[in-house]
């Protein structure tokens, strides 16, 4: 391990964008601890405090931003191990103690690459006496069924989601709201024990102050999917390599054949004309097929990010009965804004779009969507939605909020100065990882102000980036 160690310090200095990503790719749970006697530090390939050059525009305060750490404790017979639901009982204390709500719960473990982190992500679902779901409000958050404990774990930041969310949000479009908290288990063997710090987040499901559409009325069914990667039991619609189209909503035990016909034809319509796009159905895209304002909101945040999974996975679209295909809401950014080697994924110029995905790269070769992109990122650097200024804003102010619970949350997981995959650099305090990610933004968004201005937005389809491995699947 000794060794391991050494050779990845080496491997990093001399290309710490592409370094070992056929190595570790496959192996998402790779911590590795330097030697003794060597530097336990990996520095980024810019200055750590360059955003302080950077600091401008208008600011913006945060959409959501709570004003003090919730304590979350569920008390269970075991600590969940799998996708399976079991039942706990769940109380939540605001700072001062007083209980805010105690509910019986179903919960199981979430997620991919995470599944294989000792940080786990968890699921989890209010329940009566019948374990039937319950809609309930936590947190002064809107009611719903099911709920997410998201584990930050290789983002030692602990706030990429956070930021990324409250940016959605600040340009009017929903993304899922957020709660800091502290959790703890309850259980038979151990007693309480903590697990540091998570984040309390809304599932993006449709409902009041959130995906605000009609399920169903008397036009049809609306319809929600992701782009990511299938679990047992999904209802996988399409593919291309390794990104598959998962219908959400509605379930696979309730859809109609004719309602599932009706959203893939759907689907299929604009992605027949990504793969030729030429000719009036092309020029009239978004008249006919896809919302424009949506696609641009999601393209936006997605390339400030500069995320790798963005365009393949963790990708939300949806539909209301008749209507258009949207794009979002937006959904884990942990692997954003420069934090992993692999896909260049710690590099902070270039249009993500263009490499890798599915749409976006040959969506930008389109005039209407192309002036859009320029008009929508241009107006939100002005306003202060997207400035500097906001940016830096939201993550120095969630990061106060949660200071006083970083220090326990690195003595149960142990990362910093440690190669988590992954990572492109790793550095020796939480300061530095909040300071590198406020540095690397500084640089991304000084690429895309340039970037932006020099889009031609004229209709050449140069981008190749069409991928023809694309199948809808066979009933």
């Amino acid at each position: 391990m000794k060794t391991i160690g050494l050779i990845l310090t080496a491997c990093f200095l001399i290309n710490p964008c592409k370094a070992l990503a056929s190595e570790t790719s496959s192996e998402p749970n790779v911590l590795i601890d330097l030697p003794s006697n060597e530097p336990s530090e990996q520095l980024p390939n810019f200055p750590i405090e360059e955003w302080k050059n950077h600091v401008n525009g208008l600011m913006k305060e945060p959409f959501f931003l709570q004003d003090e750490i919730y304590e979350v404790n569920i008390t269970a017979d075991a600590l969940p191990s799998s996708r399976e639901k079991t039942e706990a009982q769940m109380l939540i204390r605001d700072s001062n103690g007083r209980v805010l709500s105690n509910n019986r719960i179903s919960i199981k473990l979430r997620g991919y690459s995470s599944m294989d982190f000792p940080k786990k992500q968890y699921g989890i679902s209010p329940i009566d006496e019948k374990g039937e779901d319950l809609s309930l409000p936590f947190l002064g958050m809107p009611k719903a069924e099911d709920w997410v404990l998201s584990a930050p774990y290789n983002d030692k930041s602990l706030v990429r989601d956070i930021l990324t969310y409250n940016l959605s949000n600040l340009l009017g479009r929903y993304a899922p709201r957020t709660r800091i908290v502290r959790l703890s288990f309850t259980l038979p063997e151990t007693g309480t024990e903590s697990k540091g710090i998570y984040v309390f987040t809304e599932k993006n499901t449709f409902g009041k102050g959130r995906i605000e559409i009609p399920k169903k009325n008397a036009s049809g069914t609306s319809f929600q999917a992701t782009f990511d990667h299938p679990h047992e039991g999904d209802n996988i619609l399409w593919r291309q390599d390794e990104t598959h189209l998962v219908l959400e909503y509605p379930s696979i035990e309730k859809i109609k054949p004719e309602e599932q016909k009706e959203f893939l034809d759907k689907f299929m319509g604009i992605d027949n004309l990504i793969r030729a796009p030429q000719g009036a159905d092309w020029d009239n895209l978004f008249e006919d097929k896809l919302d424009l304002a949506s696609t641009v909101d999601f393209f936006v945040i997605q390339e400030l990010g500069r995320n790798i999974d963005g365009y393949r996975l963790s990708s939300g679209i949806y539909s209301p009965p008749k209507g258009k295909i949207f794009f979002g809401p937006v959904w884990d950014f942990n692997l954003a804004y420069g934090n992993a080697f692999h896909e260049n994924g710690a590099q902070y110029n270039g249009w993500r779009a263009q490499e890798k995905g599915i749409w976006f790269g040959v969506l930008l070769t389109h005039p209407k969507f192309c002036a859009a992109v320029k008009k929508r990122w241009t107006e939100s650097r002005l306003d202060g939605s997207l400035s500097n200024a906001t940016i830096f804003n939201i993550v120095d102010k969630q990061s106060e909020l949660m200071k006083p619970l970083v220090k326990e949350n690195f003595e149960i997981w142990p990362s910093l100065g440690l190669y988590l995959w992954p990572n492109p650099y790793w550095l020796n305090t939480w300061q530095g990882e909040t300071d590198a990610l406020k540095s690397w933004i500084s640089l991304r968004t000084e690429w895309l102000d340039q970037a932006v201005t020099e889009l031609t937005c004229t209709n050449t389809n140069t981008n190749t980036n069409t991928n023809t491995n694309s199948d809808p699947i066979e009933e």
